[in-house]
């Protein structure tokens, strides 16, 4: 697995703003993830290439080239590659601010979708 990662450092004063970014990044080849607590912080995780799945509340997700996968901060899940050289970015955040809910969510938004 090939994996960059920035975890910036979250102060008071960036908790005190309605949003807040705890770590952003990116795996060249994802693999096999399992977070039976979830983390602490929302997720979300875009495929640029290759295919996962991701299994979150009961349901199973596919994650295809161009698309954006939300997990609630908290809850259960786990994802694992389809196919070799399944290329994710992802960031996770907090904050006061509600943006997607307590629900997965998942949105296709192309494979030229400009997430980096």
């Amino acid at each position: 697995m090939n994996s960059t990662n920035y975890r910036p450092v979250a102060t008071n004063y960036d908790k005190s703003f309605p949003l807040y970014i705890t770590t952003i990044g990116e795996t060249a080849n994802e693999r096999f993830v399992y977070r039976p607590s979830g983390i602490e912080n929302h997720q979300l995780l875009y495929t640029s290439g290759g295919r996962g799945k991701c299994y979150i509340r009961g349901k199973k997700y596919y994650l295809e080239p161009g698309t954006i996968f939300y997990l609630p901060a908290g809850s259960a899940h786990y994802y694992e590659k389809q196919t070799d050289g399944w290329h994710t970015y992802w960031l996770t955040f907090n904050g006061t601010i509600d943006l997607f809910g307590n629900e997965p969510a998942i949105w296709h938004v192309g494979e030229q979708f400009d997430f980096v």
